[in-house]
C-alpha cells in the first residue's frame, strides 16, 4: 500500500527514476554498533523496489561505489560470500571497482561480480600489457528502468596504486578521468542513455559551508556530461550540488558514509521527452533512523553463516584492562601505539611503524576475541623486519605525520619532537634515552603494504628484510603471551627536545624516566 507521497508520482506524466548507492560496505553484514547490518540495508532497499513494482511512473535502481568485501572476519574468512548474498537479494546493477576489491588478488572480482549477476565498471583503468582493460572490469554499463535508459560510467581512483598491496596492482594503468567519462558519454549518449552517471571510488567532503570537494567533486565540475556523480573511498556523507564549469548546470555528488551506515539517493524527473526536469539528492544516515526494516531472507541466511562461525570467532585472545582509543585521521593513538609495539615486540626491533589506516576500529575494555581481531586488524599483511638510516627512518616518520589522503603513522620505539606549524621534525630518541642520528644504522619492523609503497611510502635502501608472519597472527601471539599493557602514547611532541640524558645512561634508562624528563 501506497502512502500518499509516493501516490503522487503517479499523478503526473513525468517519470521519476531514483538511483540508490552504498558504498566502502567492507564485509559488515553483522549489526553491531552504528553498523545496521544487510539485513536491515536489504529491508531499507526493498522498500523502495516495493514502490517500483506498484507504481507506473517510478523506477529504481541500485549500485555501489567500491569496497564491498573486504573488512570483518565473517566475510574476511568465507571470501565475501555472505556479502554476495546480500547483492543478489537486492540486485545489484553495477559497482566500482575500489582499492579494496584488490585486497585478496584481482582474480576474485570477477567470480563475484559473476556469482551475483552484476558488473564492475572502472572505464579509466588499463591493463598495460595488453592496452585493455582488464577482463573483470567494464568501462560502463547500460540499464533500463520502466523505460529510461541509464549509463554507469565506472572510476577507479588512482589511490588504489598506493592503497592496496602493491603485488596485487602491478601493470594497471589509471587514465585521466575526466578525459575517460567525456569518451565514454559520448559513446554511451550515443547508444541511447537518457541519464549518465560517474559511478566511481573517487573521494568527496561536504564542508561546513555547503561546498563539496574532492576527486568526485572535479568530476562535476569539468567532466562535459554526467547528470550525476556517485563518490566513495573516505568514508564521507555528502548529498549536494557542484556547478558544472563547461555547461553550469548543477551536478549531483552523493556518497553514502562506510559499513552501510548510509545510503545515497539521486532522483531524478524527467518529462515525457525524456528530458531531466528536476534532480534531487539525499544522503540518509541510516544508523541515527529508528524502526528500521529486516529483511527475513537475509537475516536468515547471515545468522546461519554467523552461527557456523561463532564458535571461531569467540575464541578469546586476551583481557583488556582499559580502552584504546583509535581514529586514523587524529593523530598517533592508544591503539596504533599498541599494535606498533606488539610487532616491534615480536621483530625484536628498536622501532616498528604500521599504517593508521590498516587499525579500522578502536578497542573497549573486556574479553578480547578473534572476531575483534579481525575487525581491528582485516587487512592479511606481512610483518617484516629490517635495518634502516636514521635519515631514512625520520623520513618514514615524518611522511606519516598529518598526511592528506591517509591516516596518520602509527609507531613505537620512538619519541618524536617536532614543530607543528611545519609539521617538521627536530629531534628522535629511541625508547633508551638514544638520539638517533642520521648515518646509524637501525632495527625496523613494518609491513609489507607500506615498504611497497602503500599509502605512498618510500622504504628505499633498507637492508637485512625478514618476514615473521602475517601481521593479524603476529599480534595475536603477543597479545597471547604477554598480554596488552599500557603504554606511554605521548610519542609525538610539539617542541624541542630539552632532554639531557648522559650516554652512560642511555643503555640503562627507562621510557618513563624519559618521558618524565621530556616534560
Amino acid at each position: 500500500t501506497l502512502n500518499e507521497d509516493e501516490k503522487s508520482d503517479d499523478k503526473s506524466s513525468n517519470k521519476v527514476i531514483e538511483i540508490l548507492s552504498f558504498n566502502d560496505f567492507h564485509g559488515n553484514v553483522l549489526e553491531s554498533g552504528k553498523n545496521i547490518g544487510a539485513a536491515k540495508l536489504t529491508g531499507i532497499i526493498k522498500e523502495y523496489q516495493k514502490k517500483d513494482e506498484a507504481s507506473d511512473t517510478y523506477g529504481v535502481a541500485t549500485v555501489s561505489g567500491g569496497d564491498i568485501y573486504q573488512g570483518t572476519a565473517i566475510s574476511n574468512i568465507l571470501e565475501g560470500a555472505p556479502v554476495s548474498e546480500m547483492l543478489k537479494e537486492i540486485g545489484i546493477v553495477a559497482s566500482a571497482i575500489g582499492n579494496h576489491e584488490y585486497d585478496w588478488g584481482s582474480d576474485k572480482i570477477k567470480p563475484w561480480a559473476d556469482e551475483v549477476g552484476f558488473k564492475f565498471v572502472a572505464a579509466n583503468l588499463i591493463d598495460e600489457a595488453t592496452g585493455e582493460a582488464p577482463e573483470y572490469a567494464e568501462p560502463y554499463v547500460m540499464t533500463t528502468v520502466d523505460g529510461i535508459d541509464i549509463a554507469f560510467i565506472g572510476i577507479a581512483t588512482p589511490e588504489t596504486l598506493t592503497s592496496t598491496k602493491a603485488e596485487n596492482v602491478v601493470g594497471l594503468k589509471f587514465l585521466d578521468i575526466v578525459e575517460t567519462i567525456d569518451k565514454y558519454s559520448e559513446i554511451v549518449r550515443a547508444e541511447g542513455a537518457d541519464i549518465v552517471v560517474a559511478l566511481t571510488h573517487s573521494p568527496a567532503e561536504e564542508n561546513s559551508d555547503g561546498t563539496i570537494t574532492g576527486e568526485a567533486a572535479e568530476i562535476a565540475e569539468n567532466a562535459a556530461d554526467v547528470d550525476a556523480v556517485i563518490a566513495a573511498h573516505n568514508h564521507k556523507f555528502v548529498d549536494g550540488f557542484v556547478t558544472n564549469n563547461i555547461t553550469g548546470k548543477q551536478v549531483p555528488v552523493v556518497q553514502a558514509g562506510y559499513n552501510g551506515r548510509g545510503l545515497s539517493s539521486v532522483k531524478f524527473t524527467l518529462d515525457d521527452d525524456k528530458n531531466i526536469v528536476d534532480i534531487e539528492a539525499k544522503t540518509r544516515e541510516l544508523y541515527n533512523e529508528e524502526n528500521l526494516p529486516v529483511d527475513a531472507n537475509i537475516e536468515t541466511i547471515i545468522n546461519e553463516y554467523n552461527e557456523k562461525l561463532s564458535p571461531i570467532l569467540a575464541e578469546k585472545i586476551v583481557d583488556l584492562d582499559f580502552d584504546l582509543a583509535h581514529d586514523r585521521n587524529e593523530g598517533i593513538t592508544p591503539l596504533g601505539v599498541t599494535i606498533a609495539e606488539a610487532i616491534r615486540e615480536a621483530g625484536g626491533t628498536q622501532v616498528a611503524i604500521v599504517n593508521g589506516g590498516g587499525v579500522r576500529a578502536p578497542l573497549s575494555k573486556g574479553e578480547i576475541t578473534l572476531g575483534d581481531m579481525y575487525t581491528i586488524l582485516p587487512f592479511d599483511n606481512n610483518v617484516v623486519t629490517m635495518k634502516v638510516t636514521g635519515a631514512k627512518l625520520k623520513e618514514l616518520i615524518q611522511h606519516g605525520i598529518a598526511p592528506e589522503g591517509f591516516g596518520w603513522g602509527q609507531y613505537s620505539g620512538l619519541t618524536v619532537w617536532y614543530d607543528s606549524a611545519t609539521k617538521e621534525i627536530t629531534s628522535m630518541r629511541l625508547s633508551d634515552g638514544t638520539k638517533v642520528e642520521d648515518n646509524e644504522y637501525y632495527t625496523l619492523t613494518s609491513i609489507d603494504f607500506l615498504m611497497t609503497g602503500g599509502d605512498s611510502y618510500n622504504f628505499d635502501g633498507y637492508i637485512d628484510d625478514v618476514i615473521i608472519g602475517e601481521m593479524r597472527d603476529v599480534v595475536i601471539n603477543n597479545w597471547k603471551e604477554n598480554g596488552i599493557k599500557e603504554l606511554n602514547y605521548n610519542l609525538l611532541i610539539d617542541g624541542e627536545d630539552t632532554a639531557v640524558i648522559p650516554e652512560a645512561m642511555a643503555g640503562i634508562i627507562d621510557t618513563s624516566i624519559v618521558t618524565l624528563i621530556n616534560g
